[in-house]
């Protein structure tokens, strides 16, 4: 090896572990700021805390429908460390962790080079992995258990395979699915290109383990279909709330929906303008077919996989439920800036330079940008935590407190770290259609000298603002004493004893 490549392969590992470091960085800044809960954590949070270990097999409250490994674990850590927010958010940041590591491993192996450094990068600074390695929910191991499968696949892709990787492989894909629902849509894509791989050259005793292992996957899914998914494919409110989301079949019955799901996967999840980064994509496809059409495949069919999923309206094309992607496209992408490179050095070789950096900026401006402001001030929905320890320093005994109905699953799980029961509040009538029940909610308070009003989730109807319309309404009847204000929610004290 000549001084040049060595000190090439030197820098390029240098970046690499650079590049972790400030993968962990970004994730761990986030996890440590330890923001409250928001509405759909605290949905999970409650099945979570309230129900036993046996108790998680019935379908869950408030329509959710996390993998069972993945509440297991969560219920196992409470029960083990304590229920804290971050407890509840620590398997969830310890998969994003893992998750780096098995990216940059596997960007050696299928983009070796600058390229694999760029897919790596376009992962580090993906925003919504950063996100969702705090969030009590299950996306950040769809990551995780996505990129195993693909490195698992990837060591049994060859001719001659070492027994080891064959059991490494059957071993994923038989956890996989106990913490990763789109997981099953990697283990199809896997069975199906190895499958096809195997075939073609006559590899026999790579079939025989492939299929004892699609047998045991099949298995081990119909006894996961039976406890779990079953009830969660019937679920209608889920169905109706996504069905906006599921892919039209036939595809021309509504073609706008793709145009919008192209800006789902790169204004929402990758953050980036969506035709230059098609483009991209697209190029890098055509780049990594040309090389190796098997890492190729393995990268495209589970998306493949859950488009299909997502026409049979049993999987929604949704940013947080296509994070499991996430680093297949930047696989793609990061092949699409090596194929511009290679053309620009091949064909306007004085200003290659130039061009590659346009490349870069390109895809990397906006993730980076955006990254760099969530660092400084990280993410923070719905700040109930500021205003229940403000409520517990200037609550009297006297005091009298309103919680929107929006607000109440919030409320009823944060009560108790704060030295209230949910039963302390008044609940506020669920109105979606007019201001009216929520008027006639404040009137019933008419004549208390202290009432205070909690909004943790504000909600807007189709047609009014509900926490601006009870605010009007409030002062006309009443005079405001005091008002806290927290990121996405507010907290209001109000006299209403006047006549």
């Amino acid at each position: 090896m000549s001084a040049a490549i060595r000190k090439t392969s030197g820098r390029q590992e240098l970046t690499g572990w650079l590049l972790v470091a400030l993968a962990i960085l970004l994730r761990a800044r986030q996890y440590f700021f330890n923001r409250s809960l928001w509405g759909d954590e605290v949905m999970l949070a409650l099945n979570i805390v309230n129900r036993s270990f046996s108790g998680l097999l019935r379908p869950l409250q408030y329509s959710q429908s996390p993998p069972l490994g993945f509440l297991y674990i969560e219920k196992l850590f409470i029960t083990l460390f304590g229920n804290h927010d971050h407890i509840l958010r620590l398997f969830p940041f310890l998969a994003g962790i893992a998750a780096i590591f098995v990216m940059a491993w596997l960007a050696k192996r299928i983009l070796p080079g600058w390229a694999g450094l760029a897919a790596l990068g376009i992962f580090t600074f993906s925003w919504q992995s950063v996100y969702y390695a705090s969030e009590v929910r299950s996306y950040s191991s769809d990551v995780l258990f996505t990129l195993i499968l693909i490195a698992a696949a990837h060591l049994c892709s060859g001719t001659q395979v070492p027994r080891r990787n064959w059991l490494w492989l059957l071993g994923a894909g038989m956890l996989a699915p106990w913490m990763s629902h789109p997981s099953v849509f990697v283990i199809a894509g896997i069975g199906i290109v190895l499958g096809i791989a195997n075939l073609i050259r006559a590899t026999w005793s790579n079939l025989i383990w492939l299929f004892s292992s699609i047998l045991f996957w099949g298995s081990n899914f119909a006894i996961i279909f039976i406890l779990s998914l079953r009830h969660i494919v019937a679920n209608k409110m889920l169905l109706d709330f996504f069905r906006k989301a599921f892919m039209p079949l036939p595809p021309w019955h509504d073609w706008g929906w793709f145009l919008r799901s192209s800006e789902v996967i790169f204004e929402n999840l990758l953050h980036m303008p969506m035709i230059s980064g098609l483009a991209v994509l697209l190029i890098g496809i055509f780049y990594m077919v040309r090389r190796n059409w098997k890492t190729t495949a393995l990268l495209l069919t589970p998306i493949a996989a859950a488009c299909m999923a997502s026409g049979l309206g049993k999987y929604p094309f949704w940013t947080r439920f296509l994070l499991f992607a996430l680093p297949l496209l930047c696989f793609f992408l990061a092949a699409g800036m090596r194929a511009l490179y290679g053309q620009a050095a091949r064909f306007i070789p004085k200003i290659r330079f130039l061009f590659s950096a346009v490349i870069v900026a390109m895809i990397f401006w906006q993730p980076v940008v955006f990254s760099v402001q969530k660092f400084r001030s990280p993410e923070n929905k719905k700040d109930i935590k500021s205003l229940m320890a403000a409520l517990r320093a200037d609550r009297q005994p006297q005091d009298s407190l309103y919680v929107h109905y929006a607000s109440q699953k919030q409320f009823k799980y944060y009560a108790g770290f704060y030295g209230m029961h949910r039963n302390d509040a008044v609940i506020g009538t669920t109105a979606k259609e007019s201001a009216a029940p929520l008027v006639a909610d404040i009137d019933a308070l008419a004549g208390r000298s202290r009432v205070w009003f909690l909004f943790a989730n504000r909600f807007h109807a189709d047609r009014f603002d509900q926490e601006k319309s009870m605010l009007e309404h409030l002062e006309h009847i009443g005079v405001q004493r005091k008002k806290y204000h927290a990121t996405g929610a507010n907290l209001y004290l109000y006299d209403l004893s006047r006549p």
